[in-house]
């Protein structure tokens, strides 16, 4: 039995002499290599990945510079690409938005030169108008009576025209002071407006 454990112990001891004797050392050799080249400011990578790259195995793995700079250039273009498309999204919902309210301010627009060619007063008939305010304005302060002998003298049509600014109070006590067969003449000017 003493035999048997000298056998093993002669058997296993090749195995930890050369672990012992040559792997570690060489890996405290390397570490101390790489370590001494960091502090000498030594580009241990690159010099790693230049060397790496000529070993057959080793540079399927190893990616040269080039690569490496054409990724990120890719990954750039890509993000700057989604920004874009984001902001031309928003630019083509705000383009949509605003088209919306060009359509509405056209309809809009319509609606408001229809009305104007509706109107029953033309540009030439406001500066009238404003005579009519005018006169209508002195009429409101006279006395109903004095106001009516004036409105007698004055073409039906135009009494008419005067008398529809003037408020409805007004109105009837001047109509209510003229000569009965006028004041109905007026009257019936005034309705057909």
């Amino acid at each position: 039995m003493a035999k048997h454990t000298t056998n093993q112990k002669e058997k296993s001891n090749p195995f930890v002499w050369i672990t012992l004797f040559i792997f570690i050392p060489l890996i405290i050799i390397v570490v101390l290599v790489i370590g001494i080249l960091f502090m000498a400011d030594g580009d241990v990578i690159g010099w790693a990945k230049k060397q790496g790259s000529d070993l057959p195995v080793i540079s399927n793995f190893i990616k040269p510079d080039e690569d490496i700079q054409l990724e990120d250039k890719l990954l750039k273009a890509e993000q700057i690409i989604a920004s874009q498309a984001e902001e031309m999204e928003i630019l083509e919902n705000e383009n949509k938005q605003f088209e919306e309210e060009l359509e509405r301010l056209k309809i809009e627009n319509k609606k408001y030169e229809k009305a104007i060619e509706d109107m029953p007063i033309n540009i030439e008939d406001l500066d009238e108008l404003s005579e009519y305010e005018d006169a209508a304005a002195s009429f409101r302060k006279m006395e109903p009576n004095s106001a009516a002998s004036i409105l007698e003298n004055v073409e039906n049509q135009r009494a008419a025209n005067i008398l529809s600014i003037l408020s409805g109070k007004v109105r009837g006590e001047i109509l209510a002071e003229m000569n009965p067969e006028i004041a109905a003449t007026i009257t019936e000017l005034l309705i057909n407006e």
